[in-house]
């Protein structure tokens, strides 16, 4: 079985060892939610880097020489969302502690660690909406905590998660003295099609902690059992009880994908016979249009005469003076007269006994 060579930051925290630190930019909140008089059991265990990367994005660095993460657990009496009241609910968390992702301000407390949310699981509904829509992976799951032995100091915990289900137990040894006017924060990230989310969770009124040493047992194969590297683990970690308020926000929005741009549309020259003159209609572009007419098969020959319209051009043989041309091949050229004045197309054309008529 793996063992933690040292203590886990909570204990540390608890323990009041730890220095204040960088807090939450102030990107708009999207939801607040609060649990009062929560009693929690967390236990550490190290991680599997390679594994890790099944679960936990790139873009997050793991902290530390020896990397690890925990599982966690609360069950709180009341609480709120937004403050609207909720009635009783418990909350199950696994998650790999990780180097802060971003810069960030100072807003005060004592600051734990950065983590990254593998899961976020609830037996409140609409608190798993909620961090569904942010982005975090939550799912409804009936946890289930017990406290057993003399003065509660045994925790049983079953989190029958569908995706990787495990169980806890843990021996509690009470003696980690209140923290009164502290705040314990915990900066909880994850990645989702909105962006990069954090959860700021400040953790007050902190007392009957108690250091723990606990077991944790993976469904055998499970992506946690590949995580924290086998079946059957034991841990430090602790418990103790505190009211906490979560403050969600997206820092770093998702960028917003340009649209895709319009198909180019090439103009094309739709070609009628109208007795004996040629009607010459541009489609799928903006007029107005100027057409000459040459003498031969190339642009190269002399001007014969230029015709102007705003959709379409109509040529019957003729001149500008009016006199007929002589029966022949000519070339039609039309291009536009605004903008960039673009040659939208050309053919050429045949005179016969005074009737136009295309070639080809």
């Amino acid at each position: 079985m793996l063992r933690p060579r040292r203590l886990p930051v909570p204990v540390l925290a608890a323990l009041g060892v730890l220095a204040p630190g960088a807090a939450a930019a102030e990107a708009p909140v999207v939801f607040t939610n609060t649990g009062t008089d929560c009693r929690n059991l967390a236990i550490t265990l190290p991680i599997d880097p390679v594994a890790a990367r099944e679960l936990v994005p790139e873009r997050f660095a793991f902290a530390g020489e020896e990397p690890e993460g925990f599982v966690e657990l609360a069950t709180c009496p009341e609480g709120t969302i937004d403050g609207v009241r909720r009635p009783a609910y418990r909350i199950a968390e696994a998650a790999v502690v990780i180097r802060t992702p971003v810069p960030l301000d100072d807003p005060g407390g004592t600051i734990t660690q950065d983590i990254y949310a593998i899961s976020q699981l609830d037996t409140d509904p609409e608190l798993s909406r909620r961090k569904v829509d942010v982005g975090f992976r939550s799912d409804l799951v009936d946890i289930a905590f017990d406290r057993s032995g003399p003065l509660g100091t045994r925790i049983d915990a079953r989190i029958p998660w569908a995706f990787s289900p495990y169980t806890m137990t843990a021996d509690l040894t009470p003696g980690t003295p209140p923290l009164p006017g502290v705040t314990i924060v915990t900066r909880i990230w994850g990645l989702g099609p909105k962006g990069l989310v954090l959860t700021r969770n400040d953790i007050e009124q902190v007392h009957e902690g108690s250091v723990a040493s606990g077991t944790v047992t993976f469904a055998p194969g499970s992506p946690l059992s590949r995580l924290f590297g086998g079946t059957t683990l034991r841990g430090t970690g602790i418990s103790g009880r505190g009211t906490f308020t979560n403050v969600t926000r997206i820092v770093e929005p998702a960028p917003v994908a340009s649209p895709a741009p319009a198909p180019a549309v090439r103009p094309r020259l739709v070609v009628r016979r109208e007795g004996r003159a040629l009607r010459i209609a541009v489609r799928d572009a903006a007029g107005p249009f100027r057409a000459t007419v040459r003498r031969g098969a190339s642009a190269r020959g002399g001007l014969v005469r230029t015709l102007r319209g705003a959709t379409a051009v109509r040529w019957d043989g003729r001149r500008a003076d009016g006199r007929r041309v002589p029966d022949g091949r000519y070339t039609v050229r039309v291009r536009r007269t605004t903008g960039d004045r673009a040659l939208v197309g050309a053919l050429t054309v045949r005179v016969a006994r005074g009737a136009v008529r295309p070639t080809g």
